[in-house]
């Protein structure tokens, strides 16, 4: 699994299957399809371009930082709620995102969350 960290590098999610996942919680917070970044609402939130998650206004919520083998995630149950998620998207625009170089003021949770 890929981490996906924060700004001060503290891993806010993992990425397993194009499913973003909680770290402990096994929380599904979103997916990813193509480069298009997906909610829990199965509403877009942003882009995962070169390794890096954008919000839709081109600011980064998370930076890939390197990969962890955590056997404590119950995959039948990530698949099952990333399925969900999929099942609940009915817009696939996908549109442009110019990347900046600065962070988001809102964490990656409340992001994926709203």
């Amino acid at each position: 699994m890929t981490i996906i960290a924060d700004k001060e590098k503290t891993p806010v999610a993992y990425l397993y299957n194009h499913t973003l996942v909680v770290p402990g919680s096994q929380e599904v917070l979103g997916i990813i399809i193509g480069d298009c970044v997906y909610g829990k609402d199965g509403n877009l939130k942003g882009k995962f371009i070169n390794n890096v998650i954008y919000t839709e206004e081109g600011e980064m919520l998370g930076k890939r930082n390197g990969s962890t083998n955590d056997s404590s995630i119950d995959f039948t149950a990530v698949r099952q709620k990333s399925w969900q998620i999929l099942r609940s998207i009915f817009n696939h625009n996908s549109p442009w995102i110019t990347p900046k170089e600065i962070w988001s003021r809102r964490s990656f949770p409340e992001v994926l969350l709203s």
